[in-house]
């Protein structure tokens, strides 16, 4: 009993989400502010949190007015997976964070080829547009992915150099 009493000093989690990419370095978040009777107090602000996906230790964050129900990230690296989270504040203190809402950046200008194949992926874009990472002779390229469960996947794939 005295922990759910607790609970209710915090607001609820904003519904309705979304995390919209609006260019290669910009994703749009929206969402619907927490109604009254779930603010537990009048809720003074929201809070933005965004972290790349291989990254999620690096979150960074913006603090959007309660008249607010979007905000655009601007300054994203392209072609980089993003986990979005939202949550609503009082006086009292910050409510729930939201579960992570994942947004792909573009590649800026290029095109994005994916075929999907029985249980494989084959993915296809310029050369140009893939980070490299040299290490002595070796080029690295690093491949992420979000599955459906939300497990976040790294994958090296090295070139030797001639």
């Amino acid at each position: 009993l005295i922990k759910t009493a607790l609970l209710l000093q915090y607001p609820t989690t904003p519904a309705g989400i979304t995390a919209n990419v609006s260019s290669s370095t910009s994703i749009v978040v929206s969402w619907k502010p927490v109604p009254q009777d779930y603010a537990n107090g009048v809720v003074l602000g929201y809070r933005v949190l965004f972290a790349a996906a291989a990254e999620p230790q690096a979150k960074h964050n913006f603090t959007v007015h309660f008249n607010f129900s979007a905000f655009e990230i601007n300054g994203l690296m392209k072609f980089t997976n993003y986990c979005v989270q939202v949550l609503a504040f009082t006086k009292k203190g910050y409510g729930k964070m939201s579960d992570c809402l994942y947004a792909l950046t573009d590649m800026g200008g290029s095109k994005n080829y994916i075929v999907l194949v029985a249980d494989s992926l084959l993915v296809s874009f310029p050369l140009e547009d893939v980070r490299k990472v040299i290490v002595s002779d070796c080029e690295c390229m690093k491949i992420i992915y979000v599955t459906a469960d939300k497990n976040v996947n790294v994958k090296a794939i090295f070139a030797v150099r001639n």
